[in-house]
């Protein structure tokens, strides 16, 4: 985990704790978003796939704050998560391809595995 990303969380759980102390024990988006920047404050890690942008919908639909600070830091957290995914797989990618193929020259492309992020765009 980057220390980033453990920034990002923090600055999130303080928002909610401060602007949405109710909120954040009832179900919704800003329960998610706080079980979420809690999880990786405390572990370091996020368990699941998650859906930033249905996430950032969800909050605006239910707050109307559509210039709230943490639609930006989840679109920053989401970010540093696809960095680190990126990181990871192509560590990854690199080590399978020299341990499992060593001996065949030509590539078998069912064996690469590569993500590429999404990119958010500003309009």
């Amino acid at each position: 985990m980057t220390s980033s990303l453990k920034r990002i969380a923090e600055k999130i759980v303080f928002i909610i704790e401060e602007d949405y102390p109710k909120q954040k024990s009832v179900t919704g988006s800003i329960q998610s978003i706080y079980q979420l920047a809690n999880e990786i404050v405390e572990s370091g890690e996020v368990a699941k796939n998650i859906n930033f942008k249905s996430l950032v919908r969800m909050f605006a639909d239910e707050t109307t704050h559509y210039q709230s600070e943490i639609i930006y830091l989840l679109q920053d957290l989401d970010k540093e998560l696809k960095k680190m995914n990126i990181k990871d797989s192509l560590q990854h990618f690199s080590l399978n391809r020299t341990e499992e193929n060593r001996s065949n020259l030509l590539p078998d492309i069912e064996k690469w595995t590569l993500f590429v992020p999404i990119r958010w765009v500003n309009k």
